[in-house]
């Protein structure tokens, strides 16, 4: 789940720098859903999901200043 959320904001990333910022947010808020279904699944492993969220998190630009 970690490889596919880190792949999605990185197809994130490159939609952003195309500037199609709706795409871009598209893509990061599903890698955010990803790594939250990831945190419900697991919640009882606390170093899973220290590990999980680990620095640096991949997702680098805040999604409210993309609406």
């Amino acid at each position: 789940m970690h490889t596919l959320s880190v792949s999605l904001n990185k197809v994130g990333d490159l939609k952003y720098y195309d500037g199609d910022l709706q795409s871009a947010r598209s893509y990061y808020t599903r890698a955010l859903d990803v790594r939250r279904n990831a945190v419900k699944e697991h919640a009882n492993s606390t170093s899973q999901v220290n590990n999980f969220f680990s620095p640096p998190f991949p997702i680098c630009i805040s999604l409210q200043s993309l609406k």
